[in-house]
């Protein structure tokens, strides 16, 4: 009776952890909707039409994502810390130096800056995110190697910075699809690498190229 209860109790649902997911993966949405807004001279004609799409077509996997992570059972052992340091500093303010200037690439493909960054983001997190259909345990390990080990130097903290930008995305929805069988997480791997090359496109077309 006693082991029933323990496997029921281990079971529930968190409607809060759920509802957390979905409203911090809509936040960087809604920091996504700023940077187009930004840059709204510039997209297509159509380009209001095309935002719509690339802020809703995401919300049905970001609920598949809430409800695994209502039902999860074990906590992220790792947590995310600012030491203040001027090493910190140094390494925050350069990783967003460096990935403001390498976003600059992106102009050519009609894209207006700051929203190139956009751009640079879903790349990155779809390269990583193809990758870990087969290898995701050494994505995950990788990204845990450079963000949440100690970080000492001025170098240190840029990889910690740029990892968190080129590979937050697939990292935290790598850590949750790990949680479900096999067959479902590979499924849902593919799901998500389609679903980040969609966006992709449409971030090309808001700018109309």
């Amino acid at each position: 009776m006693k082991k029933h209860l323990n496997k029921k109790k281990k079971a529930a649902f968190s409607v809060f952890k759920s509802f957390f997911f979905f409203l911090k993966a809509n936040c960087i949405l809604g920091i996504v909707l700023l940077l187009f807004l930004i840059n709204y001279r510039s997209w297509d004609w159509d380009g209001a039409d095309y935002i719509y799409i690339f802020m809703l077509f995401p919300q049905a996997f970001l609920v598949l994502l809430a409800i695994i992570a209502g039902f999860r059972k074990t906590e992220n052992k790792f947590t995310y810390q600012f030491r203040n340091s001027r090493n910190e500093w140094i390494g925050l303010v350069s990783a967003i130096t460096a990935v403001l200037l390498f976003s600059l690439l992106f102009l050519g493909a009609g894209v207006a800056f700051p929203s190139t960054v956009v751009f640079l983001a879903i790349t990155t997190n779809f390269m990583v995110a193809a990758f870990s259909v087969i290898f995701h345990p050494l994505t995950i390990a990788l990204y845990e190697a450079n963000v949440f080990d100690k970080c000492n130097t001025k170098m240190d903290y840029f990889y910690k910075y740029i990892a968190i930008f080129t590979t937050g995305i697939n990292y935290h929805t790598q850590q949750l699809l790990r949680s479900v069988p096999l067959v479902i997480n590979k499924l849902l791997a593919v799901i998500f690498v389609l679903l980040l090359i969609w966006q992709l496109f449409g971030v090309n077309m808001i700018f109309g190229d």
